[in-house]
């Protein structure tokens, strides 16, 4: 990005709002790129592979390595299998759209949880899910009835 000084040359000053508007065009281009192919890979059912925009480019995960997917504000933490977490700059409700409900939940609005991970669940304290993993994942009083009729039918 370039300064502006007085008085201003109008030539200069075209040429720097260019360079501004094709680098944020450049940036949203492939973020709009990456999050396209993402929503691509997903509509298609139940997908194989499930790619993430990263930081760094696109990773590709299996959904069964998906232990659980967590809000943080404007980002979305996910844990998977082999101790591994990525953060990525998408909400959880857009995650939540794409992947199978048969197989993931959201017991409460800052998670949304692999079924087939699920070690067991406890009323006390207001209710939560523990994960195979040990982390405990708090059940909101509306969506308790929802999640226990869920995992009477999940077959993971």
């Amino acid at each position: 990005v370039d300064y502006i000084l007085k008085p201003i040359n109008i030539k200069e000053f075209i040429e720097s709002v260019k360079k501004v508007v094709g680098k944020r065009s450049e940036s949203r281009s492939q973020n709009n790129e990456n999050f396209k192919t993402l929503m691509e890979n997903l509509r298609s059912g139940s997908p194989s592979r499930l790619a993430i925009p990263t930081a760094d480019g696109m990773e590709y995960l299996n959904p069964k390595e998906i232990i659980r997917i967590e809000a943080d504000r404007s980002y979305t933490w996910f844990y998977l299998t082999a101790n591994r977490k990525i953060l990525v700059s998408k909400n959880l409700k857009e995650f939540q759209d794409i992947l199978d409900e048969r197989s993931f939940f959201r017991p409460h609005n800052s998670f949304l949880i692999n079924l087939k991970y699920v070690r067991k669940y406890v009323r006390k304290e207001g209710g939560y899910i523990e994960m195979q993993d040990g982390t405990q994942i708090p059940v909101s009083r509306t969506r308790k009835d929802l999640f226990l009729t869920h995992m009477s039918r999940f077959r993971g």
